[in-house]
């Protein structure tokens, strides 16, 4: 499966404002996650299980047929804050890209 930068940038721009304080598991119903955004389930699970892998995210992660997510990490809210701008995320999509599609 190739990865989606777009698709990672969508889930972190959208699991931001759902986080809560203090953070306690947030349960993602795949199929709905995924059928609001037009990607399959899998997808979706993939990308995310990339972004808890790469730090920028806390989980616990995949459970059942959903996944939980517990919070941005400190690297994942700079990364929002550094993608949040579309002039900004076409910048660093246009240098970054060929390695994170990888």
């Amino acid at each position: 499966m190739r990865r989606d930068v777009d698709l990672l940038r969508y889930l972190m721009l959208a699991l931001e404002p759902i986080e809560r304080s203090p953070p306690e598991p947030i349960f993602l119903e795949l199929d709905h996650f995924a059928e609001r955004i037009g990607q399959a389930p899998e997808i979706i699970g993939a990308h995310l299980d990339l972004l808890l892998a790469q730090g920028f995210i806390d989980g616990p992660g995949p459970y059942q047929n959903a996944w939980l997510f517990r919070k941005l990490t400190p690297k994942g809210l700079a990364l929002a804050d550094n993608i949040r701008d579309a002039r900004n995320w076409d910048a660093i999509k246009r240098t970054y890209a060929p390695m994170l599609e990888s």
